[in-house]
């Protein structure tokens, strides 16, 4: 059965139509989610908010469901990745109150150890490159403290 949007006309099968609203289809309806999202940042907040008092544990079953989806990851791996780190950052080993994130190959896919927030953020900002990580290490020492 095919059907047709009203928001844009597009006209196919209900699978690309939202289950329980096949008025819309499915990009019409990302789209006003993401523009509703945008213009009521706080009400996006307050929802997640109330989610998680509902479900305190969601974010870690999300971790966890992700790392297994993305790394391939279980529970017993992460732990163990975990242990051989001693609880640590893998770069700059220091604790981190929340859970270490995955750092990989974004080449290969391999996974390479357990990396803070910030750590994994500032690789990822110079792009994973070696060669500027040491260029950004090298600008720092030859700039010294700035006053």
């Amino acid at each position: 059965m095919t059907r047709t949007c009203r928001r844009c006309g597009h006209r196919g099968p209900e699978s690309e139509f939202v289950r329980g609203n096949r008025s819309r289809c499915k990009k019409c309806h990302s789209a006003q989610n993401a523009a509703y999202n945008k213009k009521n940042p706080d009400a996006l907040r307050d929802a997640k908010e109330r989610f998680l008092v509902r479900h305190p544990d969601a974010d870690v079953r999300y971790a966890r469901r992700r790392r297994l989806a993305s790394y391939g990851l279980t529970e017993d791996d992460y732990v163990v990745l975990l242990e051989q780190q001693n609880g640590l950052c893998a770069v700059c080993k220091e604790a981190s109150e929340k859970t270490l994130e995955v750092d990989h190959n974004h080449e290969t896919g391999a996974v390479r150890g357990l990396v803070c927030h910030s750590c994994n953020a500032g690789m990822g900002s110079l792009r994973d490159d070696p060669e500027l990580l040491r260029a950004a290490a090298d600008y720092l020492e030859k700039a010294g403290v700035r006053i």
